[in-house]
């Protein structure tokens, strides 16, 4: 038997966010899984990391709502039973937008930052965010936002019915020039 080549692997950027989606699929849909000794979650681990340092933080974040979205979908298809979700603590959609979406549409026209109280399904957290919000967009009947987000300084996006709370902040922001926020969504979001 021949050994095989050791040709370095090359991915697209889009090809390295499907490749980290099926793995944090994997990680979540497996129990048990060990090859030549090692489990899983150590291999899986690994992977997504190393995924994660060629994959732009705002795209490592929507792989985590892409992993949950399609988690959620297919546990709502299973015998045709729905899904049961913690919905005392976390009822999908998780929050209501009602009162969120006007404060976050006015304070985008003000560019007056927000503190939030947002549940990552990533990370199974609430955590507290300074965000300056710089704009949302409707996919499907889910709302994005796209901010900047003090804590992690950095540019990401977030699901409106994920925060739980919100306030505005007396602290007003400048949107970067040229901002489009087409730029942090899919080619065709719609597929999502």
């Amino acid at each position: 038997m021949t050994e095989p080549s050791h040709i370095p692997l090359r991915l697209s950027l889009d090809e390295a966010v499907v490749l980290l989606i099926g793995v944090k699929l994997l990680g979540e849909m497996v129990e048990s899984i060990e090859i030549n000794g090692t489990s899983h979650g150590h291999l899986i681990s690994d992977l997504a990391s190393k995924l994660g340092q060629v994959i732009p933080e705002d795209l490592r974040h929507v792989t985590g709502e892409i992993v949950e979205d399609i988690l959620v979908s297919n546990l709502n298809g299973i015998d045709g039973v729905q899904a049961q979700d913690d919905e005392e603590e976390y009822p999908a959609p998780m929050y209501p937008i009602e009162t969120t979406l006007p404060v976050l549409v006015e304070a985008i026209e003000k560019r007056v930052s927000v503190d939030v109280t947002y549940y990552s399904m990533a990370t199974e957290e609430i955590a507290r965010h300074r965000l300056d919000p710089y704009g949302i967009k409707q996919v499907g009947d889910l709302y994005w936002l796209v901010a900047y987000a003090h804590e992690r300084d950095e540019r990401a996006v977030f699901r409106v019915d994920r925060i739980k709370e919100l306030a505005k902040t007396a602290a007003s922001f400048e949107r970067p020039s040229g901002f489009k926020i087409d730029e942090f969504f899919a080619d065709d979001p719609q597929d999502w």
